[in-house]
């Protein structure tokens, strides 16, 4: 009984109403900073490249020198693709997962944040693009329970926008989100899992420099 008068105490004193309001001021204040780019229903934002698609060079002045490149064929005769490249950078990065499924199996891409410096991550907008005739996102949620706060909109032409927000910065690593998908296109199929990280923030609404990585999904 007097742990709980104390506990009680602690919650009702003028100091801890001070410091609860301030957390709530503060989580309001980053919420709405991002609100303002969900306002669109449709995700409307700029138009990556197409997931799986290459992107042309710069042009620039062409050589003399004409170079033929040796091509050794896999097994199977084809060239697929290439599939995304693990990222060794040791600064902020957000990344998606890579998922290999069977026609018509369904599973779990998770969006993660790592090596995030202090103060921390408070806020972010992320539009997630993929191939909806190969993936399609059936559910979100989020992933650490101090995003539990996170707002979405999937779209069915392969869009999804997460939004999140805290009072209080969040450093190291941490995953943003859980996209539940289904493969619904035809076996050897693949589309890339393509991040545009719209804005991060600190809880002093400052922006984070963030790289992003794509993901993959491939039907076997």
């Amino acid at each position: 009984m007097t742990l709980l008068s104390a506990t009680c105490a602690t919650a009702c004193s003028p100091r801890f109403r001070r410091q609860s309001s301030r957390a709530a001021r503060v989580a309001v204040a980053v919420m709405g900073a991002l609100f303002v780019l969900v306002a669109s229903a449709a995700c409307q934002v700029g138009t990556p490249t197409s997931p799986g698609a290459s992107t042309p060079g710069a042009t620039g002045t062409a050589s003399n020198t004409t170079t033929t490149p040796t091509v050794t064929l896999p097994a199977n005769g084809t060239i697929g693709p290439p599939s995304p490249t693990p990222s060794l950078t040791t600064g902020p990065i957000v990344e998606a997962g890579v998922l290999d499924l069977g026609q018509g199996e369904t599973g779990a891409v998770e969006i993660r944040a790592r090596n995030l410096p202090a103060p921390g991550l408070a806020g972010f907008t992320i539009d997630v693009f993929y191939d909806a005739t190969v993936m399609r996102v059936t559910a979100v949620s989020a992933g650490d329970e101090r995003w539990g706060g996170l707002q979405s909109n999937v779209v069915e032409t392969g869009e999804v926008r997460l939004v999140g927000a805290r009072a209080e910065g969040v450093t190291g690593d941490t995953v943003l989100a859980v996209l539940a998908v289904e493969a619904v296109g035809e076996p050897g199929d693949r589309t890339d899992i393509q991040l545009v990280l719209q804005r991060l923030v600190d809880s002093a609404l400052a922006d984070i420099n963030v790289e992003a990585c794509c993901g993959e999904l491939i039907i076997r």
